[in-house]
């Protein structure tokens, strides 16, 4: 029955660990922006890329204009989406471009008493911010490029200017990294169950090590940030997740019970579920909150 149940967890697993062996739910790119300045009514809010062939979580900018296929099927697809918002501030986001800065699908409103909004998924590193008044009309950011994983920024609305600057959150970055760490543990603990570490000593084996490998990959990739930038963060993620796979797999193929294999197929399976199921929660976070 064991065998069965493990045979039915792998089948599961096998297309996400086939697409990517990542760790976890490590730091992804991600955007919050407070306005201020703003004045009475709805202000309209878009985070524009540099790339126009994408946007993670919003059509093709080229798939809007010739209304091919995107994520949201086509151009009536994505307004049926974004419903509660008027079809023609929606048209003056798709046909405005800033030279290399082009929509990305994301919208956003905001008033003076509700002033942030969040990207918390993969947001462009290269962008401007765009925003429609309640008077109707548009007003761009000058470009900033996000140095950190994470990114806060303040935009201040000054007459026909938008000035934006760097506000990083430092507690909501602890918070986050807290809540990264106790989901990736919830994830995996049950992981477990369906392996069949269930005693105390295998659930507080795979706990202590949790905290330990994500303490080691959140700080690895935050170094690498503050010193060689959000490039170098990157790549080094790739190589930290990896490295966190190695480590759980040697620690649970050598202190949890049964079979060292099963330890190893265990490591990879749940660092495959908590990296798939995290991210996502994050996607549907970025999209929908």
């Amino acid at each position: 029955m064991k065998k069965k149940i493990i045979l039915t967890v792998l089948l599961l697993m096998l297309p996400f660990v086939i697409t990517v062996v990542h760790a976890d739910m490590g730091p992804k790119p991600s955007t919050e922006i407070t306005f201020k300045g703003l004045g009475e009514g709805t202000y309209y809010v878009s985070i524009f890329g540099n790339d126009s062939r994408y946007g993670p979580n919003g059509p093709l900018i080229t798939d809007i204009v010739s209304g091919s296929t995107s994520i949201y099927g086509n151009i009536e697809e994505y307004k049926k989406h974004f419903s509660d918002y008027p079809e023609e501030i929606i048209d003056r986001f798709i046909q405005y471009t800033e030279g290399k800065y082009c929509f990305w699908g994301h919208l956003y409103k905001v008033t003076s008493e509700d002033n942030k909004i969040s990207w918390s998924y993969y947001a462009p590193d290269d962008f401007i911010v765009v925003v429609i008044t309640p008077e109707g009309k548009l007003i761009a950011s000058e470009p900033m490029q996000r140095s950190v994983i994470a990114g806060y920024y303040k935009c201040t609305l000054d007459g026909d200017i938008l000035q934006i600057r760097s506000n990083y959150n430092w507690g909501r970055e602890r918070l986050r990294l807290l809540v990264r760490v106790a989901a990736t543990i919830l994830i995996e603990l049950l992981i477990a169950l369906v392996f069949g570490y269930r005693d105390r000593e295998a659930i507080a084996i795979i706990v202590r090590t949790n905290i330990i490998t994500q303490l080691i990959l959140n700080l690895g990739v935050s170094l690498i940030n503050y010193l060689l930038g959000i490039l170098g963060a990157y790549l080094i993620m790739i190589v930290m997740e990896i490295i966190v796979f190695i480590i759980e797999g040697v620690v649970y193929s050598r202190k949890l019970p049964g079979k060292k294999g099963i330890a190893w197929i265990y490591a990879l399976v749940a660092n495959a579920a908590s990296w798939f199921i995290g991210s996502q929660i994050l996607m549907i976070m970025s999209v929908y909150v």
